[in-house]
């Protein structure tokens, strides 16, 4: 006799996968971004907890890279669901800044999460790109803080360009 599996069961059954997308995302909730000082490269270390060894080991000493910004998931500097410390290797902001590319293979977990963010240094202006690698991606300019990326940019920025204000 052939057993006949109501619909309803097996959208439930594919709903129920052990390896959910939350999982991943939660691991990689706390990260340390730190950008070669040829500014060619960034590295991202991730982890579920705000203050692990893994996250202090990733972190450069102050002497050795500047902290650049501060990505948030949610708006008001809210770090609950997560932020993202970027640091980079070539000083603080000068007038060229430094570009990092929340792209497909690079930094997965973090694309189209970022709502507000904070600058350091010398750093002062930033730009947020809907689109990674395209300069000519819809575009958004930001003077020092934000608090809030405003609603056509929340979530959707895919790259960051942030330099002084000269």
């Amino acid at each position: 006799m052939k057993k006949i599996v109501p619909f309803g069961a097996l959208v439930g059954a594919l709903l129920c996968s052990t390896a959910t997308p939350a999982d991943a995302a939660s691991a990689q909730k706390y990260c340390v971004a730190v950008t070669s000082a040829d500014k060619q490269s960034t590295v991202m270390t991730c982890d579920s907890q705000e203050n692990s060894t893994k996250l202090q080991n990733a972190a450069p000493t102050a002497a050795a890279a500047t902290l650049l910004m501060t990505w948030y998931d949610n708006w008001h500097y809210d770090g609950s669901n997560g932020w993202i410390n970027w640091y980079g290797y070539a000083g603080t902001c000068d007038s060229s800044g430094y570009v990092v590319d929340l792209d497909a293979t690079n930094f997965t977990a973090w694309r189209n999460r970022i709502s507000s963010f904070e600058v350091h240094g010398a750093c002062g202006y930033t730009v947020g790109y809907m689109q990674d690698h395209n300069v000519n991606s819809p575009s958004n300019g930001y003077k020092g803080d934000t608090y809030y990326v405003d609603d056509e940019f929340n979530d959707r920025i895919n790259r960051f360009r942030v330099r002084t204000f000269n």
